[in-house]
């Protein structure tokens, strides 16, 4: 008989082996291809049991994104906290995704479909504004110390709009970087670096 020690360490909670598995199945198999059973089978729980953590194939994908989402806010913090100046900071914070996405290419395959949902699901694009608008606000608090602390040549009311830029740059370039043959994310990585570098150093007298 196993011990209650390994039983512990090997049983994972339905809820968890619930989005793992659909994580599984949405990179394998594709989110058009993957129905509610698929993902009870592969979790070995029963459909009742999966109705009741997650009502519907939405849901249950919108649970999945914040997984992947949450991934990435932690790599992101790991990466801004590692630097004390405002320069590296903003250069860590335009990496980690990069970085992150190399590191876990089935994670960054759900990120770039999250984009695409969010153009039909409402639920789901006030999901990614959300935590786009969490991203925003962590760029300015870079911007604001790279200001107090003289690093960046912007002024207060360039912070918003500066912040926005860094954050399209990033995104955009990420998205090329893993949907595109031919690219090779560190080259789009430092490319993205020195362009949001570049923004948050402009000079304070430069017209907008």
């Amino acid at each position: 008989m196993p011990s209650k020690k390994k039983q512990s360490t090997t049983k994972t909670d339905p809820k968890t082996r619930i989005l793992q598995a659909a994580l599984t199945l949405y990179t394998r198999d594709g989110f058009a291809e993957t129905r509610m059973l698929d993902i009870a089978r592969q979790a070995k729980v029963s459909h009742p049991l999966m109705r009741y953590y997650f009502p519907d194939l939405d849901s249950l994908t919108r649970a999945v994104f914040n997984e992947v989402l949450e991934s990435l806010k932690k790599k992101t913090i790991e990466y801004i906290d590692r630097s004390t100046s405002a320069s590296d900071r903003l250069l860590d914070y335009v990496a980690a995704p990069f970085d992150w996405g190399i590191e876990n290419p089935r994670l960054i395959s759900v990120w770039l479909y999250l984009y695409y949902q969010a153009s039909f699901s409402r639920a789901i694009r006030e999901q990614n504004t959300e935590i786009r608008q969490v991203g925003r606000r962590r760029i300015e608090q870079i911007l604001f110390h790279g200001i107090a602390t003289d690093s960046f040549g912007l002024k207060p009311a360039d912070v918003s709009r500066t912040a926005l830029e860094v954050h399209t740059i990033t995104t955009g370039g990420l998205t090329m970087a893993f949907n595109e043959n031919g690219l090779e994310p560190q080259q789009i990585k430092k490319l993205c670096q020195d362009l949001c570098l570049t923004a948050a150093l402009a000079p304070k007298d430069k017209k907008r």
